[in-house]
């Protein structure tokens, strides 16, 4: 009978005998069944076949099959199996019938799992279930072997894992997508990734001196030798020296204090409008309390809360010129042009600080591909720096520095000279320039 039923098909290029009978698969092999493999068929042929109709939530249709192979009923082509069920809230009413058998009952649902696998025991007794079947494993190869198994045959799919290096940790990932440093990669072979971007989990700031990467988390600064200090968060650390949020200069005779808003080169600028050296050797007012700065050809620009927008020769301590934009709000520079957003536009300014030309937006950023700008407050928030900008939209940013990157759960973005940091609940990512 298995003769005059065999048939072959073709698995992933690789020709196979099947034997199947009544919707069931009994054999799968390279080669025609021998004698051993025709005593494992003709044990499951032993066994029921029944036609499974089921009306219910999915949760039960899975346990149900599942017993079924467990007790050694096959599910295919044969006798119908009937079996509805109907749940609300905490109490289901069950039904089922299978020949001249029936039941039904309404119990509550914590029992109903219990009672479905009594009624199954119930209907199919004393069924011996063979030991072995086939297994046939689905991978870069397929693999067939004689096995314990719930059914005569069983299909796996093995996953191919790929080795994955990414900046030096190794791992093994199946095929398939996965978000490294804001990006999402397909995995479908080995390879390695080196990116500069990268997460620190638990920190609430990463700092760059020179090559060494300080993270400060608990209130603590951490150095790479493992050396810790218990001290507020800094603004920054440079050539081992830590840069205190808030510091104090001296400007005709007096002592001024003011939160430090950004360093360009060896040049600190303040809240106040004063800029001064990392040294602290001297300090100039240049402005008054200040909204936004750039820098374009070794120049300064400031944009301050009285709408002035000046250009300073930091090598010279001189002011070149000064330009009043009312409602002035953002400032950045791209080429030769320094760019001031005004309203609902942005304009583009020469060197000397004459408009050239202007666009509509209502927010916009500056990276090394040119001005991105947004149409709508809808499309988020800009926060610009010399290096780049990202745009903020609730817990999701996008970084522009030397691509897009996409990040979630954010809770703040810092730039500096060297990259930004992305702040979220669980850590800090670090992305290089």
């Amino acid at each position: 009978m298995i003769a005059v039923n065999l048939r072959t098909f073709n698995l992933h290029g690789q020709e196979l005998y099947i034997y199947e009978q009544a919707g069931v698969i009994y054999y799968v092999g390279f080669n025609e069944p021998d004698v051993d493999d025709l005593e494992i068929v003709s044990q499951w042929l032993r066994l029921p076949v029944i036609n499974l109709l089921y009306d219910g939530p999915s949760e039960y249709g899975n346990f149900l099959k599942r017993k079924l192979d467990e007790l050694g009923v096959l599910v295919g082509i044969g006798d119908v199996l009937r079996v509805e069920i109907k749940t609300s809230r905490d109490m289901c009413h069950y039904e089922i019938s299978y020949g001249e058998f029936s039941k039904s009952a309404t119990i509550e649902v914590s029992r109903l799992t219990d009672n479905l696998a009594n009624v199954l025991s119930e209907i199919f007794q004393n069924l011996e279930k063979p030991q072995t079947g086939f297994l046939v494993e689905v991978g870069e190869q397929i693999n067939i072997k004689k096995t314990s198994t719930d059914r005569p045959v069983e299909f796996r799919y093995v996953e191919r894992l790929h080795s994955v290096s990414v900046k030096g940790k190794k791992m093994l990932l199946s095929e398939g997508f996965y978000d490294f440093f804001g990006k999402t990669v397909y995995v479908d072979t080995d390879m390695q990734i080196e990116e500069p971007v990268f997460f620190v989990e638990d920190a609430t700031k990463v700092y760059k001196d020179r090559d060494d990467l300080l993270v400060y988390k608990a209130g603590k600064l951490f150095f790479p030798d493992g050396r810790f200090i218990v001290v507020s968060e800094p603004f920054g650390v440079v050539n081992g020296k830590i840069l205190e949020k808030l510091i104090t200069v001296k400007i005709d005779n007096s002592l001024i204090s003011a939160p430090i808003i950004g360093r360009y080169e060896q040049f600190l600028l303040l809240a106040n409008g004063v800029v001064a050296p990392l040294d602290l050797s001297w300090a100039m007012k240049i402005c008054g309390p200040i909204i936004e700065w750039a820098v374009n050809k070794e120049r300064l620009y400031v944009l301050d809360v009285f709408s002035y927008l000046r250009a300073i020769d930091l090598k010279n301590r001189k002011t070149l010129w000064e330009k009043r934009f009312p409602g002035a709000w953002g400032i950045g520079s791209y080429d030769d042009l320094i760019y001031v957003g005004m309203s609902g536009k942005v304009f583009a300014l020469n060197e000397s600080g004459e408009i050239v030309s202007s666009q509509d937006c209502c927010d916009f950023g500056i990276w090394k591909e040119g001005i991105i700008t947004l149409k709508s407050p809808q499309e988020g928030i800009v926060i610009r720096s010399q290096i780049g900008f990202a745009i903020l939209n609730g817990g999701k940013a996008v970084v522009y520095i030397d691509e897009p990157r996409c990040f979630e759960n954010v809770i703040d973005i810092e730039f500096s000279d060297w990259g930004a940091v992305v702040v979220t609940h669980t850590g800090c990512w670090v992305v290089e320039k």
